[in-house]
């Protein structure tokens, strides 16, 4: 529900107070699914996961055998395909067909996988057109050998994040206002009374860099939007790679629908301005970063995650999967930008490696703040990771 403006800078989508008027109410009829082109909007696949009408109820993986349910109420399952996919380590290790012929509309039916040693399996239901339907088990992570020894170094690389730009939902119920303090904490490097972090960083015989970040949150502070490091790789980075929730991008309570897999998204982006020659805005179809919110905040998040890979960086897990941004410009050109085309390439990369972050709610965006399991407050955030290829 944007609409068409042309100035200087070309055609380009605006929305409340674009055009001079006051009052406006900004960009909130640039909601939805879909952007104003059309355009999925990342949230739009959790939706369709959850209104899915094929489900796997359940996955016995000492027997290796699902439980899978015809939700439909009329039809039953003739005329969709099934299969599954096991995967060890992100990779394919057995891909087989399942026969859903027969399955009538309430059914429930078990089928037996053969799983080859992996350590997750995801089912997939098609129709001619599609495919409608998914559900993947993943066995729990699990740490690798904490390395020891090494040589303790300088740790200021890492810069401690507890911000995040604000979305559409945040401004809705105030957090800008309401959580300053830790942007404030982000941006000084003084941490609320009674906050303690304890940040090491040692460097190993091969070269890595062992992490180690504790963050203390005592009670009484506002919830906290990110508990996070942050660090810069020079620019010139044209794509991430990385083992975790995907494809799309992912929060922690938004993160039903994604499939743990390796994956790959290029770092390229969206000017926001239309071609002249198509009449419409062109997006890089696999991009790490959405770039289409009509007015930019965090984006771009994956959750879970086991090992990324920048350029020439990668960072492993090492206590528990992380969560992660890399964009190709700073987190306050983020809060600042009010159009994509305010976002430009910067002369770093911004990778934020995290031990959790703030739901991104969504009941409405006018008061509703995430549920309470998805507000990180008072509470221990450990952070271990290694890193290498840092200069």
């Amino acid at each position: 529900q944007a609409v068409w403006k042309t100035d200087q800078r070309g055609k380009w989508l605006a929305y409340g107070g674009d055009f001079g008027d006051k009052p406006n109410d900004d960009n909130f009829n640039c909601n939805g699914l879909v952007d104003a082109l059309r355009n999925p909007h990342p949230g739009a696949f959790e939706v369709k996961h959850a209104y899915q009408s094929i489900f796997v109820d359940s996955f016995d993986w000492n027997k290796s055998v699902a439980k899978i349910r015809n939700d439909f109420r009329f039809i039953d399952l003739d005329d969709f395909d099934g299969e599954y996919i096991a995967t060890k380590d992100g990779r394919v290790v057995n891909r087989a067909y399942l026969d859903l012929e027969g399955m009538a509309a309430g059914s429930v039916k078990e089928f037996k996988v053969e799983l080859k040693g992996a350590d997750a399996v995801l089912f997939r239901f098609m129709n001619e057109r599609d495919v409608v339907a998914w559900n993947q088990f993943a066995k729990p992570f699990t740490p690798p050998a904490k390395p020891a020894g090494g040589e303790r170094i300088d740790a200021s690389r890492f810069k401690v994040n507890l911000w995040r730009a604000p979305t559409d939902n945040d401004r809705g119920w105030g957090m800008p206002g309401k959580c300053k303090v830790w942007k404030d904490a982000t941006e000084s490097g003084k941490l609320p009374a009674g906050v303690k972090s304890d940040l090491k960083a040692s460097k190993l015989a091969d070269g890595s860099v062992f992490v180690d970040w504790t963050l203390t949150v005592p009670k009484g502070l506002p919830p906290l939007p990110r508990a996070g490091l942050s660090f810069t790789i020079p620019k010139g980075v044209k794509e991430a790679a990385w083992y975790g929730l995907g494809p799309w991008e992912n929060y922690s309570d938004r993160a039903t629908a994604a499939i743990l897999g390796v994956y790959k998204a290029g770092l390229d982006i969206s000017s926001g301005i239309a071609d002249p020659k198509t009449g419409t805005i062109t997006y890089h179809p696999n991009r790490l970063n959405p770039d289409n919110y009509s007015e930019p905040g965090e984006q771009g998040y994956r959750t879970g995650t086991r090992w990324l890979q920048v350029g020439g960086v990668k960072v492993v897990a090492v206590n528990a999967p992380f969560g992660f941004n890399v964009w190709p410009y700073s987190q306050n050109d983020l809060e600042a930008a009010r159009h994509q085309w305010d976002l430009k390439e910067a002369d770093s990369v911004t990778v934020n490696i995290d031990a959790v972050q703030m739901g991104v709610g969504g009941d409405d965006s006018w008061g509703a703040r995430p549920h309470a399991p998805y507000m990180p407050g008072e509470g221990v955030y450990r952070l271990q990771f290694l890193v290498s290829g840092l200069n």
